[in-house]
């Protein structure tokens, strides 16, 4: 019986596509080659008698990529299309945000609205492009600024209604920040004291999870105060240590936002841990270095493994010891477990557009070429600079902010920790033992760093957060140590191991300021580093020509940014830490940070000079961390104007601060009546376009798609169902429900009739035909016959369709977009089709014989936040079945089965919450899930991830 019911409904299916294939033309392909199109779906389309009008964005030809806005029209048999430039812009830095919107006027004219930014005055508008019935562009104006949206607008017999929000919102990644971080860290219980100074120059934008300290010292070139040139945002405030005021705008000169929205940290390195190429194992040690160089595309490493050397190294303890008088009497033995590091020689080519994963401690540095992100488990340290090959060191990659220089165009760097990533300001090099410090004056690093390591709130008696991911320096505190030394004709070394016990105690502390020797990465130092002293007698060799003790280092010139789960320890001074002379490094406590000897008042670390590298915008590195928000300035308001047969200007009538209202833009008008929809709020007139009453519907904000208002209702389109508000009642009503794959969805009224157009999968449209009441009259399924790219993700495509219905003839655009998105999200190319529905009454139990199925999110989270994400599994029974839904690993092992029960006809929701059939989280990866019925077995697959 079941084979029979198929083999019926394939005949049936047959049939409707070729009735169908005979009434809708060939679908005609807008964009020309290397051409790429951002569709502006219904907005950008319009039909006046046998013309069809449509506006979009466009990337090339000819515009080196560059955004574009674009008009054109076409009249049957429509194969050829006029094509307008209306606008461009030719600097990666001048970007459109936002869909032109179009409406056609009753003497033939069309009015293009859209968002620009004007690179000369450094504003956004929205802009208004009126043009001639012939197609030539009568005027462009700025009719509003600080808009970066797309608005919306709808012709009521000539009558303009334009809605439209100021204000600056669109997703933000972490890597949008220059400089991102949860919290300051500190090490003397003093909140906030790693702060901004005076010396700190900051171009791009920052944000802080937490308030954000700043303190006027410190020199600089803005009367001792800090210098932000880009937006900054804080989830707090802006707090001035020691208190008082400070001038904003002296400081904050690319606009401040407080009490701004939290931004969650990645907690790992997901992505590469997944995708990454192990160049060296797949083993996690902590015993382990990568010592990596890098030239171009080519590498040379050393891999080293970390030993415990048996039996420990004894240090005769006296009281008295060279070069501070002859040795004394024995009064105890010091022993100290010794580690000897043995290497491994590596070289080889990297790929261009690749992540490497490391599962131990990474050291690197080096000239980089192409697109390259190196991660590891552990902490990366950078030995020396990290520069590209194709800009000139000391240069900025994008041109800087004048654009006096070189873009480079090929080559981007990431670092991502688990950890921290450190500057190491010396070492010993492995290849020949000798002793480098590259960083001890100024360090050049390219590229962009993410410092995760989540400490997962553990913190020093004191406070600190010692496990948490920092970008900062190695050997942050610069102590002394007592020197190696000749002492009357003998050398003696490791003096202060024979002169006091270890480990360091209440009984028997060390002197306040001093270090254990092998803590100091570079120790001995030569000079005066502990007093009484002297200087060291035997030249260690210095091949930079390093100063001899450096407490202030010079600068980093970070041209990229950071993301990090703490904030600080990159220059200090001043405060005494925990000079106890009692050692506790686990905790942290390492005595104290300065001599005094050093100016200014024992000052530490580096200098910022941090430049941020607006290529990010479009050249990112593959498998980065990423972790978005919604972003949004101050001033947020929506805006309702409305220009009267006749008029030439525009009036407002309606504007309200958009803290309720954020998501959802739409309006429509019928008979001067207005309907407005912002998230999940409806805000509705009066007969004179005025006096709005407003309704909270149930709604899902984020899945509305579109709104049509008509003289039956208002008809409101979501991702998973058409809804019929009533204004007579005030009601809202479901005219029919379905879970679709994606947002290729468009609405259309007609004589009264509604359409609903939906791609159902890679193939098929199908357009539903409703009575007002909501009756489904009619059906049809249309084969277009486009060939979808390879790869395209078609579940999460977000094109809505655009759609026109108009006696019977349908004009429709479809959005096919492209696997790759080098160029700009989102591109890919744009189609049009027309035909001819004829309205037929038809049996819809006999059209969809089949269920339908479909899930989300996808790729699932396991933890997200303080929550756990679960698979979303909805099924849609066209009459009614027993249903067995099992999930499946990605070897075909039964994981577990979800349910095996009777439904009736109508829409199901199960959810997975990732354990398999014995109650055991299973692990991160591919899994399928099988819904069999009556007459179906469906299959659909989703990613896993911790």
């Amino acid at each position: 019986m079941r084979e029979r019911v198929i083999i019926a409904f394939l005949v049936l299916m047959f049939t409707m596509f070729t009735l169908l294939c005979a009434q809708m033309g060939e679908p005609i392909k807008i964009n020309q080659e290397y051409e790429w199109i951002l569709s502006a779906g219904q907005k950008g389309l319009r039909q006046a008698g046998d013309t069809v009008h449509l506006t979009y964005r466009t990337y090339g030809p000819g515009n080196d990529y560059s955004p574009q806005i674009v008009y054109t029209k076409s009249s049957e048999p429509f194969n050829e299309f006029s094509v307008l430039e209306i606008a461009e812009m030719m600097d990666h830095w001048g970007v459109i945000f936002g869909d032109p919107v179009l409406e056609l006027m009753s003497d033939g004219r069309v009015l293009i609205f859209y968002p620009l930014y004007n690179i000369d005055d450094e504003i956004y508008h929205l802009m208004k492009t009126e043009i001639s019935p012939e197609g030539i562009i009568v005027s462009t104006e700025s009719i509003y600024q600080s808009v970066y949206t797309t608005a919306a607008v709808v012709n009521d017999d000539d009558n303009l209604h334009l809605l439209f929000k100021n204000g600056f919102e669109h997703e933000l990644d972490i890597i949008d920040y220059h400089l991102f971080f949860d919290k300051y860290s500190s090490l003397d219980d003093v909140e906030g004291n790693v702060r901004f100074y005076g010396q700190d120059v900051i171009h791009g934008r920052v944000h802080s999870n937490t308030d954000i300290w700043i303190r006027q010292i410190g020199g600089g070139d803005n009367n001792g105060w800090p210098t932000f040139y880009g937006l900054v945002t804080t989830v707090g405030e802006i707090r001035v240590f020691g208190g008082g005021a400070y001038p904003i705008e002296q400081v904050f000169r690319g606009g401040l936002i407080e009490n701004y929205q939290h931004f969650d940290l990645p907690g790992g390195a997901d992505l590469i841990r997944r995708n990454g190429v192990r160049l060296f194992g797949e083993s996690q040690s902590d015993n382990k270095i990568a010592f990596v160089n890098i030239n171009g595309l080519l590498y040379n490493a050393r891999i080293g493994h970390i030993e415990e050397i048996h039996p420990p190294e004894e240090f005769i303890i006296y009281d008295q010891y060279p070069p501070y008088g002859p040795i004394g009497n024995q009064i105890g033995v010091n022993y100290i477990a010794r580690h000897d590091t043995t290497w491994v020689v590596m070289s080889g080519t990297l790929s261009n557009d690749t992540s490497y994963w490391v599962p131990f401690e990474l050291w690197i540095s080096g000239n980089v070429a192409g697109l390259q992100t190196w991660g590891s488990s552990h902490n990366i340290y950078i030995k020396d600079d990290l520069t590209y090959q194709n800009t000139i060191v000391g240069q900025p990659p994008d041109g800087g902010l004048d654009g006096e220089y070189p873009v480079n165009e090929t080559d981007m760097l990431a670092l991502v920790s688990e950890k921290s990533i450190l500057i190491q300001y010396g070492y010993r090099d492995p290849t020949d033992g000798m002793r480098y410090k590259p960083n001890c004056n100024s360090v050049n690093i390219y590229g962009y760093l993410f410092a995760l390591g989540d400490g997962q709130g553990e913190t020093t008696p004191a406070g600190v957060h010692y496990k948490d991911g920092i970008f900062s320096f190695q050997y942050q505190f610069p102590k002394g140590s007592t020197p190696d030394q000749m002492f009357q004709g003998d050398f003696y070394t490791q003096i202060d191991l024979h002169l006091r016990r270890y480990p360091t105690s209440s009984l028997d502390p060390w002197p306040p300021g001093l270090d254990y020797p092998w803590y100091n990465p570079l120790w001995p130092e030569p000079g005066p580093i502990f007093s009484p002293g002297a200087p060291y007698s035997i030249p260690i060799p210095n091949p930079h020509g390093a100063p001899s003790v450096t407490y202030l280092r010079g600068s980093i010139n970070l041209f990229g940014g950071f993301a990090s789960r703490r904030c600080g320890y990159v220059r200090r001074s001043g405060n005494a830490d925990y000079d106890t002379g009692i050692w506790d490094i686990d905790n942290h406590f390492f005595g104290h940070h300065s001599n005094g000897l050093t100016p200014p008042g024992g000052a530490s670390g580096y200098d910022k000079n941090y430049f941020h590298d607006s290529r990010l915008e479009y050249l990112r590195p593959l498998d980065v961390p990423s972790s978005s928000i919604l972003d949004g300035a101050a001033n947020f308001a929506f805006h309702y104007w409305r220009q009267e047969e006749g008029s030439e200007d525009f009036s407002p009538v309606l504007s309200e601060d958009l803290i309720r209202f954020k998501d959802n833009l739409l309006i429509d008008a019928h008979n001067n009546r207005v309907a407005i929809l912002m998230s999940n709020n409806l805000l509705l007139s009066d007969e004179t376009g005025s006096n709005f009453q407003e309704f909270g519907l149930d709604i899902t904000n984020d899945s509305i798609i579109d709104l049509v208002y008509s003289a039956e209702g208002i008809f409101i389109l979501s991702q998973d169902k058409l809804q019929r508000f009533d204004p007579g009642s005030y009601e809202l009503f479901t005219i029919d429900e379905r879970i679709l794959p994606n947002w290729e969805q468009g609405i259309a009224t007609d004589v009264g009739n509604v359409f609903w157009a939906a791609s159902i999968n890679e193939e098929i449209i199908q357009f539903n035909v409703y009575n007002p009441t909501g009756d489904l009259l009619d059906q049809y399924i249309w084969q277009h016959g486009i060939v979808r790219h390879p790869g395209s993700d078609f579940e999460n495509s977000k094109s809505p369709l655009g759609l026109i219905a108009q006696d019977n003839q349908i004009f429709l655009t479809l959005h096919i977009g492209l696997e790759e998105e080098a160029i700009a999200p989102g591109v890919g190319e744009l189609y049009l089709a027309n035909g001819i529905l004829e309205y037929q009454s038809v049996d819809t139990v006999d059209l969809i014989p089949y269920p339908e199925l479909y899930h989300y999110p996808n790729p699932v989270y396991r933890n997200i936040g303080n929550r756990s994400q679960a698979v979303n599994i909805n099924f849609n029974l066209p009459q009614d079945s027993l249903v067995k839904i099992n999930i499946y690993n990605i070897k075909g092992q039964l994981v577990k089965n979800l349910i095996k029960e009777n439904f009736s006809r109508g829409n199901y929701t199960l959810q997975w919450d990732g354990r398999d059939s014995k109650n055991r989280s299973v692990a991160q990866g591919i899994y399928f899930y099988e819904m069999v019925t009556n007459n179906s077995n469906l299959v659909r697959k989703f990613l896993l991830l911790n």
